[in-house]
């Protein structure tokens, strides 16, 4: 059940990044590589982090945390911008590969979140033989994960990085870029403690992610043409029926179960290896 929820949920958000992607859509193929790689860097960032962080409290929640996590995934980023630099050509490009990593990366975190949560209250209920006390944590912490913190400000972030394709200094607005994703998550990890300030937070941060989007849509809708020295209008490549889009959700569900698994496989046999 954890798994299809997480699952459904994170093929929702890959199909809408593909959706809006309206100029030189990207490769379902190569987005799927993506979001499968991330997945198992992920495992074993988790892998490596429950040696690195043995304690919880404020500053390893709103500064470490944020810090580890987001370098990880720019880390991730920079691989793709190596591997894919063909692909990788115009401005909204980058919220689309970064978007899909901070999905990949909250795919698997959100089933590490969902187990710890819902596991003690399984056990509860297995014993007493009522079920309300796994259902009523899994449903609390689904609402708790509803809102796709990674994607709202790894997109607000990642926009800086891809003004550069109009701009340049790619190298600097990557860092900054780096610098305002941490920010960002800090700020995230903080304002939970709070319904209200995280309720208004989020507002900010999908108000923030949409104005981000039209602004790089915006950008992307011109390529500059040097052997000309002008730009050119790309053509609007967004006309797919609902096939295109249902495939892309079908095939994230299988990736994203099939890495799921696969990873967990790798991560018990190298954990009763070491130990």
């Amino acid at each position: 059940m954890i798994l299809l929820i997480n699952c459904i949920f994170s093929a929702l958000l890959v199909t809408l990044l593909m959706w809006l992607d309206r100029y030189e859509k990207e490769d379902i193929t190569t987005m799927m590589k993506v979001f499968m790689g991330t997945i198992f860097a992920t495992s074993l960032y988790a892998i490596a982090i429950s040696w690195i962080i043995t304690s919880f409290n404020t500053i390893t929640i709103v500064v470490v945390a944020p810090v580890l996590e987001e370098t990880w995934k720019f880390l991730i980023f920079i691989m793709v911008l190596h591997k894919f630099r063909r692909e990788v050509n115009e401005s909204f490009d980058a919220i689309m590969y970064m978007g899909v990593i901070a999905l990949g990366f909250a795919f698997y975190e959100n089933i590490t979140y969902y187990v710890s949560a819902t596991w003690n209250s399984f056990l509860l209920s297995n014993l007493s033989a009522n079920s309300s006390y796994f259902n009523e944590s899994l449903y609390n912490i689904f609402l708790a994960r509803l809102v796709p913190g990674h994607l709202l400000f790894d997109i607000i972030a990642i926009s800086i990085y891809g003004l550069s394709f109009k701009s340049g200094h790619k190298e600097v607005r990557l860092f900054f870029s780096w610098l305002t994703a941490i920010i960002l998550h800090g700020i995230w990890n903080l304002s939970v403690r709070s319904n209200t300030v995280f309720a208004v937070y989020c507002f900010l941060l999908a108000g923030g992610a949409i104005y981000a989007v039209i602004k790089l849509l915006s950008i992307s809708r011109f390529k500059l043409e040097p052997q000309f020295g002008d730009e050119t209008l790309i053509p609007d490549k967004s006309t797919y029926d609902w096939s295109y889009y249902l495939l892309t959700w079908i095939f994230v569900i299988i990736c994203g179960a099939v890495s799921l698994l696969v990873t967990y496989v790798i991560e018990s046999i190298v954990i009763t290896f070491i130990n």
